[in-house]
């Protein structure tokens, strides 16, 4: 087991109902809200906006509301809100989203209190010197943004997805109601699944310590919940018990604690990933849907022995011979995707192969950004994208 070091400082308000408590919370933290969410006609329209304004307005405080965050958060669209939110100064920032909202929010807030640019702290982590405090909202669980100090943000001139990392992002309190999470419709609910597993696969799939079965068995507890929960998500999206798990999974898939000493692993899931996003504003939980079979594909021979505890733990797969077994696993991983309605291909996502080449170069690049170039080659991610393809 390795040496590591780990502070979480976020602070957790979770259970149903509690979004009642925001205007509380924000009052802690001074008189000027400043109020970063999706498009405010859908927030008015599935009842969501009122059970966060409202408590806002009741706690007296004054609040700016910008809106217009989309998936994939836009490097331009964050600079517009710095802009607006410069003269009013807050004191608070609350986020109400997914990742998405809860990234742009990060990365508002550490320009407005750095003085730096995005993009520049994009381009260079030490330029982030202290940020504003960020009350999140999750109301689509996916990313552990809300317990996390990592932010990813779109470069609408360059096509870049890029991210952010400081030990000041952390938001200051993360509010998990699964009430909120009602209303999202099933597809996207797929979506989340598949970028929670992601997120616990990235270090198991690819970790080479021998003996860590404490965080080896937290991955696939953790994968085996979402199945759980989706499971009975289709069968009632409104099964409150399997929202509120979902939840509380999805913030301790990325919060820093699974991957604790286990020594270096790849997260080739969102390096490839995110060129997808990048090119055809694909759902990021989409896209890893699409490179989680074909990514297991391309190393099954060189991993099966960890392939094969995978199909053994998580799907039941009864093959003495590891690399059948590891086969099975990578074949049942994938039906899994689709039967919870995640697009488990390029053509399922319906992304056309025209820029396929580019894709392929891209994907390259960003593999060597992320530091695995001297694991993978530019043929291997060639073949990586052709088992994507369908």
């Amino acid at each position: 087991m390795h040496a590591f070091e780990y502070c979480n400082p976020t602070k957790v308000v979770f259970g149903a109902g509690r979004s009642t408590e925001i205007g509380t919370i924000a009052k802690e933290y001074g008189k000027r809200v400043l109020l970063i969410s999706y498009d405010k006609e859908t927030l008015e329209k599935i009842g969501l906006l009122d059970k966060i304004l409202i408590p806002l307005q009741d706690a007296g405080l004054e609040i700016c509301e910008c809106y217009g965050v989309k998936s994939n958060p836009s490097l331009r669209h964050a600079r517009e809100l710095v802009k607006r939110a410069a003269d009013f100064e807050p004191d608070v920032i609350v986020a109400v989203g997914g990742g998405s909202v809860i990234d742009e929010a990060k990365c508002v807030g550490a320009s407005l209190r750095s003085g730096e640019d995005i993009w520049d702290m994009v381009e260079d982590y030490g330029k982030i010197k202290a940020t504003i405090p960020l009350v999140a909202v999750c109301t689509i669980p996916a990313t552990s943004s809300e317990m996390n100090n990592i932010a990813v943000i779109s470069n609408d001139e360059t096509g870049k997805k890029d991210g952010l990392e400081s030990p000041v992002l952390y938001p200051v309190v993360a509010l998990l109601d699964p009430e909120l999470t009602k209303t999202i419709p099933l597809r996207q609910t797929a979506y989340s699944a598949a970028d929670i597993v992601s997120h616990l696969l990235e270090g198991y799939l690819s970790h080479n310590d021998p003996f860590v079965p404490m965080q080896n068995r937290y991955f696939e507890s953790m994968i085996k919940t979402q199945m759980d929960c989706m499971e009975r998500l289709l069968d009632d999206p409104e099964d409150m018990d399997a929202r509120a798990m979902m939840m509380w999974a999805a913030t301790y898939s990325w919060n820093g604690f699974c991957v604790l000493g286990i020594g270096p692993f790849e997260s080739m899931i969102h390096a490839c990933g995110h060129i997808i996003s990048e090119m055809y504003d694909t759902a990021h939980g989409a896209t890893m849907a699409i490179i989680i079979p074909a990514l297991m594909t391309l190393n099954v021979e060189k991993r099966k022995t960890r392939y094969a505890q995978i199909a053994r733990k998580l799907f039941g797969v009864d093959e003495e011979d590891e690399l059948l077994a590891a086969r099975q696993g990578i074949r049942r991983m994938k039906n899994w995707l689709d039967h919870i309605g995640a697009p488990v291909s390029l053509a399922k996502a319906g992304i056309p192969l025209d820029r396929f080449g580019e894709m392929v170069e891209r994907a390259y690049d960003n593999v060597i950004y992320y530091g695995h170039g001297d694991v993978y080659t530019k043929d291997d991610i060639r073949t990586l994208f052709e088992y994507a393809k369908e």
